[in-house]
């Protein structure tokens, strides 16, 4: 699903800045120092839209440092890049994020663990605004011997969770290298493409499309080099031949010294809504044909009465000024009126 793709059950909330109004009524009221907790609000790019004033007080950040960062870029360098992948996939999904923990570096360079628990959140209208979630410190239960073990609990959960979601998602999960190479796929992306998993990590994406579309794609790696991102669409031919117009969300995947070590590309199946769209657009053209016709028939016929009706009141003009009888004129006079 896309940023902005609706959920087939309509939210709560008004928008974004409802949900902010609502965490901050629940920090008055509830979440705060005395749990150990706070409320974070991500929009829908990921970034904190909210944090509770606890988490501020606690960390020693600014305000205005932390609000509107993205928060996979905030995580730490040191935390895994399947962890990352992990949370990616999961938000991007829609999916619930139960206890995704790493370490923060707080003021002094004293480490402090977090958990974060979340439900992603959307509109009244059922559109996608972003996440819910409470935070956890949960360095005073971990001591120098545990802490190491937790972590790769975590590691593994989080791991465990990444698999299930890209195996079980109705879109398309392809995972490729920097030099283009398929690392990983799923059933998802395999049915829609009509091949196997073994011969999907034996292609590329230009094994997959015509030339005109293999300049679409050339064109979207260099803008993803430039920074840009976002979904785009593509048409896709399948192993059977058939063509198969498919939205992408690419997303790019670094490792933890910030190396681009390749792409993980969410693909959904709109054929159906291409297929509709056209068959609108040629109803429209139909019934504007239609429409065009009828306007031309009722020019044509308003022509041929108008001219024969002239000719009838012209000879009615003159029948008047001529001799008639009483009966007559009167027929004439019914004719000009």
């Amino acid at each position: 699903m896309s940023l902005n793709q609706a959920s087939a059950t309509p939210g709560r909330w008004r928008d974004l800045d409802d949900l902010v109004a609502f965490a901050t009524l629940q920090e008055k009221t509830g979440i705060s120092e005395p749990t150990g907790s706070w409320i974070v609000v991500l929009d829908h790019n990921a970034s904190f839209a909210f944090l509770s004033d606890y988490y501020f007080r606690l960390t020693g950040f600014e305000r205005d440092y932390i609000l509107g960062q993205n928060f996979l870029e905030l995580l730490p360098a040191d935390l895994p890049a399947p962890t990352k992948a992990s949370f990616l996939t999961q938000f991007e999904a829609r999916q619930p994020i139960e206890r995704f923990s790493f370490k923060r570096t707080i003021a002094g360079d004293e480490p402090m663990y977090i958990s974060t628990s979340g439900a992603p959140q959307f509109d009244l209208r059922g559109r996608f605004i972003g996440y819910y979630a409470i935070s956890h410190n949960v360095s005073d239960i971990l001591n120098e011997a545990s802490t190491k073990d937790f972590i790769e609990q975590e590691m593994h959960h989080a791991l465990l969770k990444y698999q299930q979601v890209i195996r079980q998602t109705n879109q398309g999960y392809w995972y490729i290298s920097t030099a283009g190479r398929t690392m990983e796929v799923n059933p998802a992306l395999c049915e829609m493409f009509g091949y196997s998993m073994e011969e999907m990590m034996h292609l590329t994406v230009f094994d997959l499309v015509d030339e005109d579309n293999a300049e679409v794609f050339q064109r979207e790696l260099e803008k993803r080099k430039s920074g840009f991102v976002g979904p785009y669409q593509i048409t896709i031919t399948r192993k059977d031949g058939e063509k198969v117009a498919c939205i992408n969300n690419p997303s790019r995947i670094h490792d933890d010294s910030g190396k681009h070590i390749g792409s993980i590309g969410l693909w959904t199946d709109v054929s159906e809504l291409t297929s509709l769209n056209a068959e609108l657009r040629a109803a429209k053209l139909q019934a504007d044909e239609a429409n065009a016709a009828k306007s031309q028939f009722l020019a044509n016929m308003s022509h041929e009465i108008r001219t024969p009706m002239n000719g009838v009141i012209g000879m009615a003009e003159i029948l008047a000024h001529s001799n008639l009888n009483p009966s007559d004129m009167g027929m004439v006079n019914a004719i000009r009126d």
